[in-house]
């Protein structure tokens, strides 16, 4: 693949990040898309970090790949969880010429069991 063919993928990638991230905070969630490294060096120091900040202990993955794979993203996103110490990988897949609200948000059913847990203890009624 050429160079252009490579920094044009980085700037859809970047883009789509982006629209994930408006999209979170348009329904009330205080997050941030990763920036677009400018060097190769910077992209080292940030290759672990969540292409979707903000969210504490939810690790997320966007992936703009026309045909995305599935495992292998999840997986991603699950050893960068991992180093983080962050609970809960996520890989976001984007489906192209969809609104990105129709993007899947996708984890194993473990963390889909821990993230259930996690609503009903914060919704639960409280004993006085």
């Amino acid at each position: 693949m050429s160079s252009t063919g490579r920094n044009q993928n980085r700037a859809v990638g970047a883009a789509i990040r982006q629209l994930v991230a408006a999209f979170l905070v348009a329904n009330g969630h205080h997050v941030t898309a990763k920036p677009v490294p400018r060097r190769i060096s910077d992209s080292f120091e940030t290759a672990l970090d969540p292409d979707i900040e903000g969210i504490p202990g939810i690790h997320m993955e966007v992936s703009a790949r026309l045909r995305p794979r599935l495992s292998e993203t999840l997986d991603g996103a699950v050893r960068a969880a991992k180093i983080n110490g962050d609970a809960i990988p996520v890989a976001v897949l984007h489906r192209p010429e969809r609104d990105v609200a129709e993007s899947y948000a996708i984890c194993t059913l473990a963390d889909m069991s821990r993230l259930i847990h996690a609503v009903q203890a914060s919704t639960s009624p409280r004993s006085s």
